[in-house]
């Protein structure tokens, strides 16, 4: 199966091809260089279009950081880009994941003493900063990278909640 993903950016990109990678999918992915860009529906619908059409996924996963903003308004955005779909195969095989808080509150369950509930992290780029001894730097491949890398699918589906409508988007059958 082939699979689409568009993400935020760079921190993103690397954090799902490592974990797509652990479970054997090399993705095709899209970075929008920002969530306000995903939620431009006219540039997401081209996306969705080119991964469905050009690059034949199977299915698109539409990946966004909530940050502080509701959960609900981030649902209607999304409602907004499968109406621009062209048609309804389309829609259906189109998938919209919200990462409570950040990927970096993902990223921290890679170091195992660093946080118990990584998703109510109010700050998890600074908290990754403390668990690493350094300044974590966004978009800092190497390090996002080994991160990514030391993640484990299992303690990830446990301590971050909203990474199951990932996984359930991976394993759905359209």
């Amino acid at each position: 199966m082939k699979i689409g993903l568009i993400v935020e950016g760079p921190t993103e990109k690397s954090v799902f091809e490592k974990i797509l990678k652990k479970m054997g999918i090399i993705p095709e992915i899209i970075c929008s260089h920002g969530k306000n860009n995903i939620f431009n529906v006219r540039k997401t619908a081209i996306y969705v279009h080119s991964l469905l059409l050009d690059y034949k996924c199977n299915k698109v996963i539409i990946l966004v950081d909530r940050n502080n903003d509701s959960p609900k308004i981030l649902q209607n955005k999304f409602k907004g880009i499968l109406r621009k779909l062209s048609n309804e195969n389309m829609q259906e095989r189109v998938f919209f994941c919200i990462i409570n808080r950040k990927i970096e509150s993902w990223l921290l369950t890679a170091i195992p003493t660093c946080s118990k509930n990584p998703e109510n992290e109010d700050y998890p780029e600074k908290r990754l900063s403390e668990c690493l001894g350094r300044k974590y730097i966004k978009g800092y491949r190497r390090t996002v990278s080994q991160l990514a890398a030391q993640l484990d699918l299992e303690e990830l589906k446990e301590k971050c909640p909203s990474s199951k409508c990932f996984f359930d988007a991976i394993r759905d059958p359209k």
